[in-house]
């Protein structure tokens, strides 16, 4: 049994960054990446705790169907999560980094790099959705069933704690219910195709690198009180799914601007 879920798995493929390009469309595990870091194995708590104690952060947790907030600190949250035993912990998540110095101690790989930041640098155009949150979080706070914004892959990189990591291949989406199933406590007599899912499942160790392409459901676990780096990206493997996100909801301006930035990618 993984925390809820007890049908049949598989696991998440290990590799290396060099080994990322035999992979497609599935996600993936990669070891090597963070070890070239100067933020690894610097960023844990003690150390954000020390240098960002007084910096603010929101938290949110879901419950009884509402979503709640709390407007605290690092230093205050970081206290709860190590000591917390709630039934449904909040889960936290900042921006700081990109704020600080802290921006400089990591190193995004080329298969990661981001279309959309590029142009917003390139325009000097304030972006309005970040793309990169470090998050924290105690033992039992977790991601819902999700596919992330606009269809968008994702990296997650762990310094502390471990996070056990739920992913629905493609060929599952219509088992999903559009997220409204909880993997990690499914009720089957309301959701009994979920009972035919294979996940891929992985349990994440500080230090590893989870990768995911775009257009994934996906959920998380928080097994041990962790903190982690996560970005969004939109390059070559997942543009196709943003712009029909944007046409599908109505979006034009995005969709235009989307577009724009596609075409100057693609024809260079």
């Amino acid at each position: 049994m993984h925390f809820g879920y007890s049908g049949e798995f598989e696991p998440v493929p290990v590799v290396t960054l060099s080994e990322f390009h035999k992979f497609k469309d599935v996600p993936l595990v990669i070891t090597d990446l963070m070890k070239t870091w100067d933020s690894y194995p610097v960023w844990n708590f003690e150390f954000f705790k020390s240098n960002f104690g007084n910096y603010g952060l929101t938290a949110d947790k879901v419950l009884n169907g509402k979503t709640h907030y709390v407007h605290t600190t690092f230093r205050q949250f970081i206290d709860y999560t190590l000591s917390c035993n709630e039934r449904v912990p909040y889960y936290a998540k900042t921006s700081i980094h990109l704020k600080t110095d802290l921006r400089n101690q990591y190193t995004v790989p080329h298969p990661f790099k981001c279309w959309y930041k590029q142009y917003k640098r390139q325009v000097n155009e304030e972006q309005k959705i970040e793309l990169s949150c470090i998050y924290l979080g105690p033992t039992g706070a977790k991601s819902p069933l999700h596919i992330d914004i606009w269809g968008t892959s994702f990296w997650n990189a762990l310094f502390q704690g471990k996070k056990l990591w739920f992913f629905l291949t493609k060929e599952q989406h219509s088992l999903a219910y559009q997220g409204k199933v909880d993997p990690f406590n499914p009720d089957f007599a309301k959701y009994p195709d979920f009972l035919k899912v294979k996940p891929l499942i992985h349990i994440q160790q500080p230090g590893e690198l989870i990768y995911c392409p775009g257009n994934i459901w996906h959920a998380v676990y928080i097994i041990e009180p962790s903190i982690a780096l996560s970005e969004n990206f939109i390059n070559e493997e997942n543009y196709e799914y943003v712009i029909q996100h944007f046409q599908d909801y109505g979006y034009l301006k995005a969709l235009n601007k989307m577009k724009h930035i596609v075409g100057e990618h693609l024809s260079a």
